[in-house]
């Protein structure tokens, strides 16, 4: 069965202007290929990010957003992990030589990018949260759709600081 709430839609919305806009800027995203994720990781992050008038017609069913939740998930704990620790030094590198303006930019964006992060693993717990709620309703209070992905149930572990 399809999801296809406008609740979901309004917060997918919101997660992808945040992601775009503050957490995989322009100043930023060039690190992004540092993280250790699949490539089907980053094609569910691309799908629910960047992608979503797909779904808007069809809906979503409910194994394939635990699939991209899990996938944004990852993007975050790897973030915090292996790009937080070494994020100034990398971007830092990347723009020296550049104008004053681009590097102040993206000093910028750096200095915001573990409180922007936090604020995408809050709205990626949400969206699991809702997610839940509505595989309990369809499933009559068990999550099955979630036992269908592998990994799905340490989503928010992976959302953990």
């Amino acid at each position: 069965m399809q999801i296809r709430s406008p609740e979901l839609f309004a917060k997918l919305e919101k997660l992808a202007a945040h992601y775009k806009n503050n957490v995989a800027s322009v100043h930023l995203k060039a690190e992004f290929p540092a993280l250790s994720l699949t490539p089907r990781d980053w094609d569910e992050v691309e799908l629910i990010t960047a992608r979503q008038e797909i779904f808007k017609q069809q809906g979503y069913h409910l194994d394939e957003l635990y699939s991209k939740l899990l996938a944004l998930a990852k993007f975050v704990h790897q973030a915090r992990l292996q790009l937080a620790p070494r994020l100034r030094t990398l971007v830092a590198n990347r723009y020296t030589g550049r104008p004053s303006s681009e590097r102040l930019m993206a000093d910028m964006a750096t200095a915001n990018f573990l409180p922007n992060l936090g604020v995408l693993a809050d709205m990626v717990l949400d969206l699991y949260n809702l997610t839940c709620r509505e595989d309990e309703a369809q499933n009559k209070g068990v999550r099955k759709s979630r036992a269908s992905v592998p990994g799905a149930k340490d989503i928010e572990r992976l959302l953990q600081p």
